[in-house]
């Protein structure tokens, strides 16, 4: 994953490509968590991309990809957690 750019002026992926990078992310993140774990897919959602000097962005997408994990144990739920944490601090 990489910081945000704020230069209006550099190239950057498609929406549909943003959209296929944080599906694989989400799924890759969900191969961390147990086997019983699946993901339910909620949907995309794409929103003018959000930028505090308001210059250059008006043409550019926040992509937003949105999933619940399912079948796992409410019980253990802290454990998972940290195996989420992991998994996004050793991915950047």
């Amino acid at each position: 994953m990489q910081s945000v750019d704020d230069d209006p002026t550099k190239p950057t992926i498609t929406a549909q490509q943003a959209t296929e990078r944080a599906q694989q992310y989400a799924h890759e993140l969900a191969n961390a968590l147990p086997s019983s774990a699946t993901l339910e897919d909620r949907g995309v959602l794409n929103s003018a991309c959000p930028n505090p000097s308001g210059v250059g962005f008006e043409k550019r997408l926040h992509v937003n990809v949105d999933y619940w994990v399912r079948g796992l144990d409410t019980a253990q739920y802290n454990e998972y957690f940290d195996l989420m944490k992991n998994w996004f601090t050793t991915h950047g």
